[in-house]
C-alpha cells in the first residue's frame, strides 16, 4: 500500500467491520490460505460488487469482485507512520 502505509507503519483495525458496506481501507484476505492484506476498497451502490485496489501501482486493482469471495478482518481505522 506504499506511499500510504509503508512496511514499518502501525496500523489498528477495527474487527467489528465484518462486511464492507462502505468505501475504505480493509484487512482482507482475498481466498482460504492466503495472507491477509491491507487494500482500499469501494462498493458499487448498485451492484454491491466490490474494487480492491493498492496504492502501490506494482500490485493489481480488482474490479466487480463478488463480496461473498473476500474474507473481511476490519477496517483500518487509525495508523501511524515511523519515521
Amino acid at each position: 500500500m506504499a506511499p500510504s502505509l509503508l512496511p514499518q507503519d502501525f496500523v489498528l483495525v477495527d474487527t467489528t467491520f465484518a462486511k464492507i458496506q462502505a468505501d475504505g481501507l480493509f484487512a482482507i484476505r482475498f481466498k482460504e490460505g492466503d495472507f491477509p492484506v491491507i487494500r482500499r476498497v469501494s462498493v458499487n451502490p448498485m451492484t454491491g460488487a466490490l474494487t480492491i485496489a493498492s496504492d502501490n501501482p506494482a500490485y493489481q486493482d480488482y474490479e466487480d469482485v463478488d463480496a461473498a469471495n473476500v474474507s473481511v478482518f476490519g477496517r483500518v481505522i487509525w495508523k501511524s507512520q515511523r519515521t
